[in-house]
């Protein structure tokens, strides 16, 4: 007769009596023939909200996208500004030289005429 103490576990497959440790036994898994279908179901009132999200989504991008092209058009604007007071400049320095050379006295500011 076999005495059978109360540290004692069952023994279960997989397991060595002689180490303690268990042995991790997997099952054979079989490949699925059939298709694999995905059903899903909105309630109403997630409808409802997802309309808002991409709602609100559509008018921020339109908004950002009227962001970059205001910033593309300033940025060409402030190009042909710039462009115009340099050449305003050079006429001006022109007008000084050729003043200048032909010996006519500049206005000043605060001379009266």
């Amino acid at each position: 007769m076999t005495e059978t103490s109360k540290d004692s576990k069952p023994q279960t497959p997989g397991t060595n009596q002689t180490s303690g440790e268990s042995i991790v036994a997997l099952p054979n898994l079989s490949e699925a023939k059939a298709p694999i279908s995905l059903t899903l179901t909105i309630d109403k009132s997630v409808g409802k909200v997802a309309a808002w999200v991409v709602g609100l989504v559509v008018a921020m991008a339109m908004l950002v996208g009227a962001g970059i092209v205001m910033s593309a058009w300033m940025i060409i604007s402030y190009r042909e500004m710039e462009r115009e007071v340099r050449l305003q400049r050079l006429e001006t320095d022109e007008m000084n030289i050729r003043l200048e050379l032909a010996k006519i006295p500049k206005h000043q500011p605060g001379d009266s005429p």
